[in-house]
């Protein structure tokens, strides 16, 4: 799996699919310590296309985390890339499974294992910025331990 985002063109005057490989850089953003067998878990667009959510795991630590990149757009001759913006702990350990809510308020995480199984982070849709929504969060026990953590997540209407 590993830890790394490679971020490609689509080249539309091509016969088919075409890609250019524009960049590479590490779920954890830059200088950020993590384990030899960290790996990025799940990656998420924010509604408007500005910003990229990825989910840490298998880091060692108590609890893995979410990182966020903004999305810096193609100008002047210069290649789409993502930039490095932060971090928030998702509450436990192997996040599974991401999305964002339809309005774009709250980033939902699956966490496999640690203390809490469903860990909720609010979200600024007119910035992208995000942090802890202590009040939304469920406990493993919610889900009847460990070996019925959640899976999948996501906002229903």
């Amino acid at each position: 799996m590993g830890n790394a985002i490679n971020v490609f063109a689509v080249d539309p005057a091509a016969d088919g699919l075409a890609l250019r490989h524009q960049q590479t850089v590490s779920s954890f953003g830059p200088g950020m310590a993590h384990g030899p067998e960290a790996a990025a878990g799940e990656l998420v667009l924010g509604p408007d296309g500005h910003d990229v959510y990825v989910s840490n795991r298998l880091t060692g630590d108590a609890v893995d985390h979410v990182a966020r990149f903004r999305v810096a757009p193609a100008c002047d001759g210069k290649a789409l890339r993502l930039d490095f913006v932060n971090q928030e702990p998702c509450g436990g350990v192997s996040p599974r499974m991401m999305s964002v809510t339809p309005d774009g308020a709250r980033l939902l995480i699956a966490n496999v294992k640690g203390p809490v199984g469903l860990w909720v982070l609010n979200r600024d849709p007119a910035n992208g910025n995000m942090w802890a929504a202590p009040d939304w969060n469920m406990t493993m026990d919610a889900f009847g331990g460990e070996d019925a953590a959640p899976q999948f997540v996501q906002q229903v209407r």
